[in-house]
């Protein structure tokens, strides 16, 4: 089987002194930071476009092999992974505490070098040793090339061998950088997924919907034609508060005049995007103290289209809209048109509006329990507190989804 080694995971240009210590104790991993880094590898070969192998969107850990130094205490953890299909995905290799590497390696395809029943001894460098059948005190080694190494070696031989390393520097930096913050990643370890988890779970910023999600057999990310632009957030319009409505309202014109300017253009009021935003919160009656009812953003909206020139545009409101209508808008004949979507009581934003400009959805075989069907949607938004369309919410968890609604937009 070929090895592919890493010494680092997301940034390859970073150089990480290792110290040489004789000190045994170390400080341990728990088996939730190793799946953290393991998840943390997954995402970074996928992210950086290598060799994928089998390494698909349905990964996930089929048994977790501990690995032993020579003292037999955990040196390390092997995940061996599969998919939906339950063929060998390869597997990765996390140290169990700061004497190894975060990641030892990792294949993309393939099994690892011994089996999942037997005790095997992982003592440093890229070798693995299992215990000969014949003499318990010597150790045989598994892998590699079984010419280019001495096949055997002593326990007391391989404690004078290999040296403790210090990868402390190493753990903390991506502790620091990459796993500290990372709830989604967080809740992957735990074998964690949206279907499990609760309302009160759901108070964090959704980056990545494909690290709450296992077991699903198709998925469907539909995004808005030309979305990827910067949009503008409410600290853009200063001396405002509660304003997140009208602040959507801009993005929402802002994208139609990015998008064909030639054909949108004048829904830039008098050439000044200051000059539209003032426009659309006065139309949507918005007030510091009260913010905006949501009775009054379809017809600002409206109101605006007309000032602009295109008073034949439909807006209309919709107070009770399910996935279908969010399909209408986005993908129906490649309609390509955000939305105004309005949250009521989210866990992260509370009651506030954004532009809806792309969706993703899950399919799982049966009915999954707290989402009340086979479906897990998702959509892509412009929240008004980032001016990147990176963030996502659930369309049915974290919030009163019996009361959000949309306001539709075609412009005319």
């Amino acid at each position: 089987m070929k090895k592919i080694l890493v010494k680092v995971l997301l940034v390859a240009t970073i150089l990480i002194a290792t110290n040489y210590s004789s000190v045994k104790a170390a400080e341990k991993k728990s088996i939730d930071e190793a799946k953290q880094m393991l998840w943390l590898q997954v995402e970074s070969v996928r992210k950086e476009n290598q060799e994928i192998g089998t390494w698909n969107s349905n990964l996930k850990i089929e048994s977790t092999q501990k690995l032993y130094d020579s003292d037999n205490k955990v040196s390390a953890y092997c995940f061996n992974l599969t998919d939906n299909n339950k063929g060998s995905c390869g597997y990765v290799v996390v140290g169990a505490n700061n004497n190894y590497e975060p990641i030892i390696e990792f294949a993309t395809k393939g099994d690892f070098f011994t089996d999942k029943k037997e005790k095997t001894y992982y003592l440093g460098g890229y070798e693995y040793y299992v215990n000969n059948k014949m003499d318990r005190d010597v150790l045989e080694n598994v892998s590699g090339d079984k010419e280019s190494y001495d096949r055997y070696i002593t326990k007391k031989k391989a404690n004078e061998f290999y040296k403790t390393e210090n990868h402390k520097k190493e753990w903390d930096f991506y502790e620091e950088n990459y796993l500290k913050n990372d709830k989604e990643l967080s809740l992957k370890a735990k074998g964690t997924s949206l279907q499990t988890i609760t309302n009160e779970d759901t108070n964090f910023f959704i980056l990545d919907p494909y690290k709450l999600e296992d077991d699903w057999i198709s998925v469907a990310p539909i995004d808005a034609a030309k979305y990827n632009i910067k949009y503008f957030t409410t600290s853009d319009f200063s001396g405002y508060d509660n304003h997140c409505a009208p602040t959507a309202g801009t993005n929402l014109m802002l994208y139609w005049h990015n998008k064909k300017t030639s054909k949108y253009g004048n829904l830039k009021y008098k050439n000044s995007w200051s000059s539209s935003f003032k426009k659309i919160h006065k139309y949507m009656n918005t007030t510091n103290k009260n913010g905006t009812y949501c009775a009054d953003i379809a017809p600002g909206i409206k109101k605006y289209l007309k000032l602009c020139g295109f008073s034949n545009s439909i807006v209309k409101r919709n107070t009770s809209p399910s996935f279908d209508d969010v399909i209408e808008e986005l993908d129906n004949g490649g309609a390509s048109r955000p939305f105004i979507f309005g949250l009521q009581n989210h866990k992260v934003y509370g009651d506030h509006a954004v532009l809806a400009v792309g969706y993703m959805e899950f399919e799982y075989k049966s009915k999954q329990k707290i989402l009340g069907g086979k479906y897990s949607r998702y959509l892509r938004i412009a929240d008004g507190w980032n001016s990147s369309a990176n963030r996502f919410v659930h369309f049915n968890v974290g919030h009163k989804s019996s009361e959000k609604e949309m306001v539709t937009v075609k412009i005319k």
